[in-house]
């Protein structure tokens, strides 16, 4: 069978090296950037509909067996690490965050769905419902861990920045120590392979409003944290935040 174009996605795009990035010294590339890259194999599918106010209740019916249909029949390929309705920020917004192991697993999966009439049936009635949607690709940042199952309820801000082309290792260098700081609210840390390119989101969950507030206060009480704003800040061109709860099928709540 002939392999999909999908198989041809770069591993990565950066004009510098990508060391300092997972934690270690940065150092000039010497090689392939997929080569540099090959200890990063695990990779996210971030997708998000907006969906019409008054659709709301039957776009979470259909994505409720939507969901089974295709973790059952690509159990192999992929795992739902996530999904979130928001709350406050932009509304009727809602994020899947799909796990796969390596871009092969990502293409098979991409290829069975594509073809699979019940899934394509399924985003028929999706369409009809969504105002926008979008997809994109992304590596986690190895020293944010993978998204850990929470079985209380919590609520989730993910915040979104939007970086200047060639800072990105700089910010993994800044947030690698950051992040020591805020591990036991940490969800997921991303940056975007395929779709706006130069992308970060990070997730975290909370118990409450008032939790986030006095988490987020006591930071600036931790070593290190302020110098982690003052040169993270300068290499954000946008950002932007919002409030999301977990779905009933969501493996996180």
């Amino acid at each position: 069978m002939k392999k999909s174009l999908l198989t041809k996605i770069p591993q990565f795009i950066f004009q510098n090296s990508t060391r300092g990035l997972f934690g270690s010294k940065i150092e000039k590339a010497t090689s392939a950037h997929s080569v540099l890259l090959a200890e990063q194999q695990v990779l996210y599918e971030l997708e998000i509909h907006r969906v019409k106010p008054a659709c709301t209740d039957e776009f979470e019916k259909i994505c409720a067996d939507r969901v089974p249909l295709v973790t059952e029949k690509n159990k192999d390929l992929v795992k739902l690490a996530g999904c979130w309705r928001s709350e406050i920020g932009e509304l009727d917004q809602y994020v899947h965050l799909w796990r796969y192991k390596n871009y092969d697993d990502y293409s098979d999966s991409f290829e069975r769905l594509r073809n699979d009439e019940a899934n394509l049936n399924i985003k028929k009635n999706l369409s009809k419902l969504i105002r926008q949607r979008e997809t994109q690709v992304c590596l986690s940042f190895t020293y944010w861990g993978e998204p850990q199952s929470r079985n209380e309820s919590h609520i989730y801000e993910m915040r979104s920045y939007s970086l200047k082309p060639g800072s990105l290792i700089e910010w993994g260098n800044y947030w690698s120590k950051g992040i020591k700081n805020r591990l036991e609210f940490r969800c997921a840390g991303m940056f975007t392979q395929v779709g706006p390119i130069y992308h970060v989101h990070h997730i975290w969950a909370y118990k409450n409003l008032a939790s986030r507030k006095e988490s987020r206060e006591k930071m600036w009480n931790k070593p290190g944290w302020d110098e982690c704003v003052a040169n993270t800040v300068p290499l954000i061109r946008r950002m932007e935040s919002k409030i999301m709860t977990a779905l009933p099928f969501s493996p996180t709540k």
